[in-house]
């Protein structure tokens, strides 16, 4: 698990995760960090020893290891996996994954963690999502709006977890609490990448949603084009006019600090 590629002078990706057991996966991301790993990553949901349910890791089962994660400082990448199958892909099977399946379930599985309340119990916990935030950003105001007009505040949203399925908390009464909107926990727990999404109006987006301290490059390696990413990216200081403090936070910077790296990219 620990033993992936570098990406940096000092830096490590413990990846791919899977959690179950629980105690497992502690000893080995404390493994991995002692190896110098920067963060984890997590494939999306887990189907093993399910019944073929869906996995999320929100229940209260992972509370173990999501207080590891919060005492470690380090970030957790969620990535995508192809989305569950309904009738939309078993019509058109070319979007399950890369062009539009991914970025949905990846999305979900982010709100399952904002909705739960899981946020209000583990604070510091922080993810990454690729993609440019994985379409959340684009709808995080329509969420936000439609919720509060349909009269589901931020205090009180429905508790439908499926057979033996429990969120925290979840009072009797079928409702359990958030303290705040969906906006409010993706600018606080969240960071995003440019991956794979080379769209000058999409990043002006990603910018005004998430402020550029929580933007990072990324391309999307080896799925795409190193010199259509970069050249995308070495122009948007003139086509967005991006201040060369903000180019620099988003090129290496916030990943620096992010990640705890030491700069390779000229003094700090």
């Amino acid at each position: 698990m620990c033993h992936v590629p570098k990406v940096h002078t000092s830096a490590f990706w413990a990846g791919g995760f899977h959690l179950v057991p629980v105690k497992a996966s502690i000893v080995q991301f404390e493994e991995c960090l002692q190896h110098g790993s920067v963060g984890a990553l997590i494939n999306g949901y887990d189907t093993s020893n399910t019944g073929g349910d869906f996995n999320y890791y929100i229940t209260e089962e992972y509370d173990a290891f999501w207080d590891f994660v919060q005492s470690s400082g380090k970030p957790i990448y969620l990535h995508p996996r192809e989305a569950e199958p309904s009738r939309f892909f078993s019509q058109f099977p070319e979007m399950r994954f890369s062009p539009w399946g991914f970025h949905v379930e990846t999305a979900e599985h982010a709100l399952r963690f904002i909705l739960s309340g899981f946020f209000d119990n583990f604070p510091n916990v922080k993810f990454i999502l690729g993609h440019d935030g994985e379409i959340l950003i684009w709808m995080a105001w329509r969420i936000d709006h439609r919720l509060k007009k349909q009269g589901w505040t931020p205090e009180s949203v429905s508790c439908h977890t499926g057979p033996d399925m429990k969120l925290y908390p979840c009072p009797e009464n079928g409702l359990y609490k958030r303290k705040h909107n969906v906006t409010w926990y993706l600018r606080k727990n969240f960071h995003i990448t440019t991956s794979g999404v080379f769209d000058t109006p999409g990043f002006r987006h990603a910018l005004s949603v998430m402020g550029s301290e929580r933007v990072m490059f990324s391309i999307d390696t080896p799925y795409e084009n190193i010199s259509e990413g970069a050249g995308w990216f070495n122009n948007l200081s003139q086509t967005v006019d991006l201040p060369q403090k903000d180019w620099e936070n988003i090129a290496f910077r916030n990943a620096e600090e992010l990640l705890g790296l030491k700069s390779a990219c000229g003094a700090t």
